[in-house]
């Protein structure tokens, strides 16, 4: 829920908007304790992530 290559920041801040916003864009994923579903579906969920949160900030993410 990070990024991937060069778009995982080098420090992040790991706070509760950070994890309730990675929990809301992978919900349609989980099942129990896994993740499951497509590559694409599910790189486009962690894509919406920053849209949540700022995560070298641990702040309100650009669209919020």
């Amino acid at each position: 829920m990070l990024g991937q290559g060069r778009d995982v920041p080098a420090e992040v801040v790991l706070n509760e908007r950070a994890t309730i916003s990675s929990v809301r864009a992978a919900a349609q994923f989980i099942d129990g304790d896994a993740l499951y579903g497509n590559d694409v579906g599910f790189g486009n969920a962690a894509g919406n992530v920053p849209n949540l949160v700022d995560l070298t900030t641990g702040e309100l993410g650009a669209v919020v």
